[in-house]
């Protein structure tokens, strides 16, 4: 797997793993729940760009980018294409999101466990929980 790009290798777990939903069909029924507002920037970019460039980025992230199978309906077929190239963009960054939610999630989990572990380095109590002799008088007379 080290040929790939981790791009790559994230477009076909994208593939498997989410899915691909009709972001048009969803919009009928009245369903955004597949358009977190963090996504509508990048769906209004996809959208002003030519099918050709969408298929290269698809391509790029291992994600299924051939139009040939597909043909006009009530949409132009350019149209037709752009809209099944950004669904399978969609289900790309949707899952790009998530793990990247779940990596900052572990690294904080990770940060806090290391300050626990520092913190209980310098702690001044024994080991059976009761605390040292350290309570601020010499421990010797010369002190």
């Amino acid at each position: 797997w080290g040929l790939f790009a981790p791009q790559y290798l994230r477009g076909l777990e994208a593939a498997v793993m989410i899915g691909v939903r009709s972001l048009r069909l969803l919009a009928k029924k009245g369903d955004n729940s597949r358009e977190p507002s963090w996504l509508e920037p990048k769906l209004a970019d996809w959208r002003r760009q030519h099918f050709s460039q969408l298929e290269k980025m698809c391509r790029t992230r291992g994600l299924r980018c051939s139009t040939s199978h597909l043909e006009p309906t009530k949409l132009s077929l350019e149209e037709v294409r752009k809209e099944w190239l950004v669904d399978r963009l969609v289900a790309y960054e949707l899952l790009s999101h998530e793990k990247e939610q779940a990596r900052q999630v572990a690294a904080k989990e990770e940060a806090a466990a290391k300050e626990k572990r520092r913190k209980s380095r310098y702690n001044l109590e024994d080991y059976d929980g009761e605390e040292c002799g350290m309570d601020g008088f010499p421990l010797d007379e010369m002190e």
